[in-house]
């Protein structure tokens, strides 16, 4: 009867342990505004083999293969670039982008919150033909890079010499989350292959977007893939 009475004990102590509630996702509604400052962080470089440490090797690679002032080395002053996002409580949340041209205006829906990051989809969408042809491996890797991606929806095309598809595109930007602060991420990467018969060179800077990890383990022997994502602070009205 003791050892059923020490055995009841224990069960309902076990029972009555919790795991620690995780904590609550920030609170985004608000208005924020770009600090004037990029700050410039450090240089991945990413083969099937794994991570490559080698600073040198790094730097040697990008100026061999790319324009090296693509990838910051140092934090850059913005000058008169200014982003506004204000997302409210309800309905979409909006992004005023003003530089010394015409103000840039868009809507977006806000989703997939973190507790490191969230997801802003456009609500406008842009058309693209897809061609006929399979894309180089290049092609296929940078579709993959980007965390966020926008959200598309296609039909097939007849009578279009090249194209089989018309897509429709709803771009996608990751903003990023910190301590409780909102950072907007510029994301910059190459990639090359020299797989036979796949060589190719693919580049893109500044995108609005976080690099998704998984894409490290798809990668093939003769790929080489360098992410750099810098970081302009959104600062709380």
């Amino acid at each position: 009867m003791k050892n059923y009475l020490l055995l009841l004990t224990a069960l309902l102590s076990l029972s009555n342990c919790q795991k620690d509630p995780a904590p609550p996702l920030l609170a985004l509604p608000g208005q924020y505004y770009s600090a004037n400052e990029i700050v410039a962080q450090p240089i991945r470089m990413y083969t099937q083999q794994g991570e490559v440490l080698n600073d040198a090797l790094i730097e040697d690679f990008i100026h061999r293969e790319y324009e090296p002032s693509g990838f910051l080395r140092t934090n850059q002053a913005i000058g008169d670039s200014l982003l506004l996002l204000t997302i409210p409580e309800k309905g979409p949340a909006t992004l005023v982008s003003k530089t010394f041209y015409p103000t840039d205006f868009a809507q977006a829906q806000v989703s997939g919150q973190t507790h490191d990051s969230f997801t802003l989809t456009r609500v406008d969408s842009i058309q693209l033909l897809l061609p006929t042809t399979p894309p180089l491996r290049c092609a296929v890797l940078g579709d993959q890079i980007e965390k966020a991606l926008p959200s598309r929806r296609c039909v097939p095309i007849v009578n279009q010499i090249g194209y089989s598809q018309l897509c429709w595109l709803k771009p996608a930007y990751a903003i990023g989350i910190r301590d409780g602060q909102l950072y907007l991420p510029a994301l910059n990467y190459l990639v090359k292959s020299a797989a036979p018969g796949s060589r190719c060179l693919f580049s893109r800077g500044s995108r609005w977007n976080l690099f998704n990890p998984a894409l490290r383990n798809q990668l093939l022997a003769g790929d080489t893939l360098v992410v750099q994502i810098n970081e302009v602070a959104l600062l709380k009205k």
